[in-house]
């Protein structure tokens, strides 16, 4: 696999790589991430959305920079659900993240909620790997 340039806002806003922590439900789009975080030296760690100690290895993992689905699968907790938990716990509360979704009309209904928290960057599916590192220079520096 060939290394991916980085764009220039990542490499201008984020001089030292950051924590980040992904969770979604499909092993694919884990490995996917895994790779692009990997080839921007970002430490990551990738957590099953579906698990019921989700939000335990999200809390452990400490993340500098959360990356999360809005709909996950078959958990107990949808990733709106986690996303609202993370934002209600004191050690969390300002994690910059990325909500990372192909519904659409799921962020529509969910704009204002989502103005109202800080930090908070949507990524829609499908999107590019410039897309990816530009949402992350964003919520890094905000």
């Amino acid at each position: 696999m060939t290394a991916l340039a980085l764009p220039d806002i990542l490499n201008a806003n984020m001089p030292e790589p950051r924590r980040i922590t992904v969770v979604n439900d499909s092993p694919d789009f884990l490995e996917l991430m895994a790779e692009l975080l990997h080839d921007a030296n970002y430490p990551a760690t990738l957590i099953d959305g579906d698990r019921d100690n989700a939000v335990e290895l999200i809390e452990a993992s400490e993340p500098e920079i959360l990356i999360i689905d809005l709909r996950l699968g078959g958990g107990e907790m949808k990733g709106l659900d986690i996303l609202r938990w993370v934002r209600n716990r004191p050690d969390l509360s300002d994690v910059p993240t990325v909500v990372c979704t192909a519904d659409k009309w799921g962020v529509e209904q969910l704009a204002d909620e989502f103005r109202s928290m800080r930090n908070v960057t949507v990524l829609l599916k499908p999107f590019s790997v410039d897309e990816l590192y530009r949402a992350l220079g964003e919520v890094a520096t905000a």
